[in-house]
């Protein structure tokens, strides 16, 4: 709970097309509020390191990270792979 956390994952795309493309974010567990909500990640891109930082609240005390496509019905196309995810408090 009250913590600063920056999560960081090595991503790589090829042709990724989508009206909504994939994110990474991070939801709290128990209530399903997002607390990070990445860029999405289309087209090609070699691998590279993707960042973001995030506040729990005072009654946060489990997350989820997970890959979120808003709206997700929509199709996909391409290919993403994900690498050496870690979510680290800040100090």
């Amino acid at each position: 709970p009250n913590t600063t956390y920056e999560l960081s994952a090595w991503i790589k795309t090829e042709d990724l097309n989508s009206g909504s493309g994939p994110r990474l974010g991070v939801v709290d567990y128990y209530t399903n509020k997002y607390l990070l909500m990445a860029d999405e990640l289309l087209g090609s891109a070699l691998w590279h390191e993707e960042t973001g930082r995030l506040s729990t609240g005072p009654d946060t005390t489990l997350v989820r990270v997970l890959i979120v496509r808003y709206p997700s019905g929509l199709r996909v196309r391409g290919r993403m792979w994900i690498d050496d995810v870690s979510l680290e408090a800040i100090r």
